[in-house]
């Protein structure tokens, strides 16, 4: 497989030599005819001076011995016949080769071909006698010895031209090459990169070509996305053995102690023990939740569900707890507004966004909002808590994440609820979004399709 600098250059090359090729067939063809052109604008002037000279000399009655050696001169150098008639007698026949003399026209031989040549015939009346001279000019300029030389340099300039524009372009190919591809090669370099995992070597690409520059930016975004998926997928590891470790060490300890007759297995030890199972269950649970709908999606059963009721019943479910805790209930709910999907998972999703806002909102208030935008729902659950970090905000839907790793159990679960609320709405067809302000609060953003 040819490399891309040398299939640039070859492709480069070949596109020149096709354009010199042309541009020069092409101006060999349009000097030819304004050559030509030209040629008869002189030979038009050149029998004007002629007409002019025989008419002085007939004038002049010179010696017939002076008009035959001019003519003959002209025919000579102008690659010309010229044929002279006094009335219909024949006087004088010259070509670049033969010369025919008095009335016997027929011992002068033709050199041009009667297609080969113009004739232009001129009369003119000396002392009332009637002259006539014909004047045969050929047609093909390469029969002219001095146009053939001038031809012949013409053709030498164009190949001339070709030849250092041939070399001219395979430098310039070789640079251009070098420096458009160089983007090119940073960016294979970055994907080899991204295969090994060595994200830290990721280079910046800068071009002026719009695609490539957009491309690099993509491939950019791709190794930073891969490398949080990296981190992600460590930390979620590290977050399961810790999630498992708790309840399974409880649970073991108990269960030894209890064997080594330590303690007793009275109602409040088996509670302890039955705490941890159902926890251990919880975690579990909600993990095969978010397997199942990350590969089931497509096989959820959907019904046309009244959004507005929905989230009025939710919001009545919640509203005593936000009271108790001190804080301001708003809602902003509009009604009939409905939606296809599963009823029992979009209210699973609702309820862990308000749960986590009620959990996180020590002081203010707590929004639930719902609104008609073009063909779409739109959910909005406001509070006045804690806040996200800027930047946990892109993480705050992974499975286990959580922005304060040290932070309690009792507080912060077990990271799986906006897991799910995600999953949940991914299946859906819709979006979910957060914008957050550490120290100030948090919104959540739910779109979905409307249905009629």
């Amino acid at each position: 497989m040819t490399k891309l600098n040398a299939l640039f250059a070859r492709y480069f090359i070949g596109g020149i030599i096709f354009l010199l090729v042309i541009i020069i067939l092409l101006s060999n063809y349009i000097t030819t005819i304004f050559f030509t052109d030209f040629l008869t604008t002189v030979n038009l002037k050149s029998n004007e001076a002629i007409i002019d000279n025989i008419q002085g000399l007939l004038i002049n009655k010179a010696p017939t011995g002076f008009y035959k050696s001019y003519l003959k001169t002209v025919a000579n150098e102008g690659n010309a016949e010229l044929t002279l008639y006094k009335g219909d007698i024949h006087v004088f026949s010259s070509g670049p080769e033969t010369v025919a003399l008095g009335p016997n026209e027929k011992m002068y031989e033709k050199v041009f071909k009667e297609d080969e040549a113009t004739l232009y015939t001129y009369k003119f009346l000396i002392e009332n006698e009637e002259f006539v001279l014909k004047i045969y000019r050929v047609n093909d300029i390469r029969f002219i010895k001095q146009n053939v030389e001038y031809l012949n340099r013409t053709n030498l300039m164009y190949l001339s031209v070709f030849i250092l524009a041939v070399a001219f372009a395979i430098v310039l190919s070789l640079l251009l090459a070098k420096k458009f591809n160089q983007p090119i090669l940073t960016i294979r370099e970055n994907i080899n990169y991204i295969k090994k995992g060595k994200y830290k070597n990721i280079k910046k690409t800068t071009t002026k070509a719009r695609e490539l520059q957009e491309l690099s930016n993509e491939i950019n975004l791709l190794a930073a996305s891969k490398e949080q998926e990296e981190n992600l997928r460590k930390r979620l590891s590290s977050d399961i053995v810790h999630e498992l470790k708790t309840p399974i060490t409880a649970l073991s300890a108990n269960l030894e102690a209890i064997l080594d007759g330590i303690y007793k297995p009275d109602q409040e030890r088996i509670k302890v023990l039955l705490d941890q199972t159902n926890r251990l269950a919880r975690l579990v649970n909600g993990l095969s939740k978010l397997t199942i709908l990350e590969t089931n999606a497509e096989h959820m059963s959907v019904d046309k569900i009244n959004l507005s009721t929905m989230l009025h019943d939710i919001f009545v479910t919640f509203e005593p707890s936000i009271k108790e805790k001190g804080l301001q209930s708003i809602k902003n709910i509009k009604n009939d507004i409905y939606i296809l999907g599963n009823e029992d998972k979009l209210l699973q999703s609702f309820v862990n966004i308000i749960s986590n806002a009620l959990k996180y909102t020590e002081y203010g208030s707590i929004t639930v909002s719902l609104e008609k935008t073009m063909n779409q729902a739109v959910v909005t659950i406001t509070d006045t808590g804690i806040g996200i970090d800027e930047k946990d905000l892109p993480f705050v839907f992974e499975r286990f994440y959580r922005s304060d790793i040290s932070r309690s159990r009792q507080t912060g679960g077990a990271g799986i609820g906006l897991a799910i609320t995600k999953a949940v709405i991914a299946a859906h067809d819709g979006e979910i979004a957060v914008n957050s302000v550490k120290g100030q609060g948090s919104t959540f953003i739910t779109t979905l399709d409307l249905v009629k």
